[in-house]
């Protein structure tokens, strides 16, 4: 049977709860102002025209350019701020939206078309300052600092860059949560060492956590141990679990602390992983290799000019 399905994605465009109530005034008071303002803009425009309309601005967003009524062309900052953030005014108070309230989410729109900044801007804006082999742990840092905000005081076109140019800010502020790997092989305590062993070989892996039942964290096992077993006298690997051989107190730290604090540890108490824990449960781990990859980043920055 023909249908209609109707979208609405105002809310989820945040990234703030600020930002979507702002969206969604800007959004009903249109529906309601717009064909009070212009009339039926259908006629005046053609669908066609509309479709290029929404390409553009899913490609260049507030620097886009559109097909306006009667054939104008107008760009994305000026139609809002002549035409479309008015009639959205006239709509909100049509239907008796208090006018502080009008004036505070609207003004956010009009502050947000002022600066350029939008949520898409911000994250794309910090990811062209970072090589290819950067961007994943920019990512993961810009959901964390989205996480952060999104019920704070602070619409996305007051956030500070994500990077700043000419500084090493995003390693300053690098924590474990952004470099850790999260995909992590686990040993139970009861398994063989001889398992333990070829699966190690087979994944090239030298740190593997043991997880119990309940899948809390309560030991590492590294190469060094399994050296250390072949080395020993009288003990036959295969018949070896992995609980008697495995470190039992390995060093654990929590997704917030930076790569900094992290590589320290691991400098001082010679390890050479860092489990990364929430409570009793793991949930990443962070190895030198990762801790190498951050360091050639660092050294291999170019140094901007003073």
């Amino acid at each position: 049977q023909p249908h209609l399905r109707i979208e609405s994605r105002i809310l989820p465009a945040g990234p703030t709860i600020l930002d979507e109530v702002a969206n969604t005034a800007l959004f009903y008071g249109l529906m309601v102002g717009l064909e009070e303002s212009y009339g039926d803009v259908t006629e005046r425009l053609r669908f066609s025209q509309a479709k290029e309309n929404f390409l553009a601005s899913a490609h260049y967003g507030l620097n886009a350019s559109y097909a306006w009524l009667d054939g104008q062309r107008i760009t994305a900052r000026e139609l809002l701020r002549s035409h479309l953030i008015p009639a959205a005014r006239r709509g909100l108070a049509s239907v008796k939206v208090p006018a502080e309230d009008i004036d505070r989410y609207l003004g956010i729109i009009e502050s947000r078309v002022e600066s350029g900044q939008t949520g898409a801007s911000w994250l794309m804006e910090g990811l062209s300052q970072v090589p290819q082999s950067a961007r994943p742990e920019l990512c993961r840092r810009a959901v964390h600092k989205m996480l952060e905000q999104e019920q704070g005081t602070d619409p996305v076109h007051r956030w500070a860059p994500l990077i700043s140019d000419g500084e090493s800010e995003m390693e300053d502020r690098l924590t474990l949560g952004d470099i850790m790997s999260t995909d992590v092989f686990t040993l139970a305590p009861e398994d063989l060492v001889d398992l333990a062993t070829s699966m190690m070989e087979w994944q090239h892996f030298r740190h593997v956590p043991v997880e119990d039942e309940r899948g809390r964290l309560i030991g590492l096992l590294s190469t060094r141990h399994l050296l250390r077993l072949r080395n020993s006298i009288g003990k036959q690997e295969s018949a070896t679990a992995v609980r008697e051989i495995m470190n039992e107190a390995p060093l654990t730290a929590a997704t917030d602390m930076t790569v900094a604090e992290g590589m320290e540890r691991m400098l001082t108490t010679d390890n050479g992983c860092i489990l990364v824990v929430h409570g009793e449960h793991l949930v990443g781990i962070v190895t030198e290799r990762d801790m190498l990859r951050v360091a050639h980043r660092e050294l291999t920055r170019p140094v901007a000019n003073e």
